[in-house]
């Protein structure tokens, strides 16, 4: 993987997963809206509206890409969830597929 790929794909599945926050406006009236994610160097989490935390992370020396859900012990997954799973997985894969052939060839 590269860096490139990485923040590409933080930006794209931080603007299409997280929840939305509430909008506010800028003094100059440019509407603006947040996400509620966390972003570090190299990867991202966040929870979606079943309290299911996803997180997507890559290991120090871009190697591997880890991508993990877990939720709370009593909690169940919705079955909604295997879809959300497979439109993550898309958006990695078609990321990398933009960003890294050689990796999007292992991929298959």
């Amino acid at each position: 993987f590269t860096p490139r790929c990485l923040h590409a794909l933080m930006h794209r599945l931080a603007n299409q997963f997280p929840l939305r926050t509430e909008e506010f406006k800028h003094d100059e009236e440019i509407h603006c809206f947040s996400r509620r994610c966390k972003v570090w160097s190299t990867g991202i989490t966040w929870l979606d509206k079943f309290a299911i935390r996803f997180i997507v992370e890559m290991d120090k020396s871009l190697q591997c890409l880890s991508f993990t859900v877990s939720a709370k012990k009593e909690q169940k997954i919705s079955s909604h969830y295997p879809m959300q799973h497979k439109c993550i997985l898309d958006v990695i894969k078609k990321c990398c597929e933009e960003f890294c052939p050689l990796v999007a060839e292992n991929m298959k």
